[in-house]
C-alpha cells in the first residue's frame, strides 16, 4: 500500500540507506529494512550529530511505558498526510503496516482520527495531539480536560505534544530542503 522505494531529491547532501556507513549506518539499521528511513532522519544525515540526536529523540519517545510506538506512529502518519509529505506518509504508513495495521484500519485512522486497534483512552489522545501540532493556538482548556478525563496525566500530555510538534518540525525541515518538482 505504501511505496517504500520512493526516492526524494534534496538541495543539500544526505546519505541514502544503501550508501550509509559508520554511525549513519548504525542509526539507519535501527529502522525496519522493509520501510524507508524516516525523512526527518534522512534529511539530517549529512551531519552525524544532528542525525544521532534525532534518532535518540525518536527512540526516547518510542520507548515510553504509557504511550505506545504504534500510537506515536499513527499520530505522525496523520500529520504527514495533512501536510502532504509523501515520503513521511509512506514511512509512517509502512511502519503501521509492519505493526499489524490493515489498510482498513489505516483508512479509518485517517478519516476518524481513531481506530478500533487503539483503546478509548488512546483514541482520545490522537485528535488532541494532531490539533496540538497542526493548530496549537486552537487547543483550549476543554481539549486538555477531555484527555485528562480519560486518564492522561500532565506529564504524558507534555510528552505527546512535544513528540507531535517535533514530528511536524522534522517534516518541515524535510520540506525546506526537498527538491520541488
Amino acid at each position: 500500500m505504501f511505496d517504500q522505494n520512493l526516492k526524494t531529491k534534496f538541495y543539500i547532501n544526505h546519505v541514502e540507506r544503501e550508501e550509509a556507513t559508520g554511525a549513519i549506518k548504525e542509526i539507519y539499521d535501527k529502522f525496519p529494512q522493509e520501510v524507508m528511513v524516516p525523512g526527518m532522519i534522512l534529511i539530517k544525515s549529512g551531519n552525524v550529530e544532528l542525525t544521532r540526536q534525532n534518532a535518540e529523540e525518536l527512540a526516547y519517545f518510542s520507548n515510553m511505558e504509557t504511550i505506545s510506538n504504534k500510537l506515536l506512529t499513527a499520530i505522525r502518519y496523520i500529520i504527514a498526510v495533512r501536510v502532504k509529505t509523501a515520503h513521511c506518509t509512506n514511512v509512517n504508513g509502512g511502519l503501521l503496516e509492519v505493526m499489524g495495521m490493515t489498510k482498513e484500519m489505516i483508512d479509518s485512522l485517517l478519516e476518524n482520527e481513531a481506530c478500533d486497534c487503539f483503546s478509548d483512552k488512546e483514541n482520545a489522545l490522537i485528535p488532541f495531539a494532531v490539533k496540538a501540532a497542526m493548530t496549537p493556538d486552537a487547543v483550549n482548556k476543554q481539549d486538555i480536560d477531555r484527555v485528562k478525563a480519560v486518564g492522561w496525566s500532565d506529564d504524558e500530555l507534555l510528552h505527546i505534544v512535544v513528540a507531535a510538534i517535533n514530528s511536524l518540525a522534522g517534516v518541515n525541515v524535510f520540506k525546506v530542503f526537498r527538491v520541488k518538482e
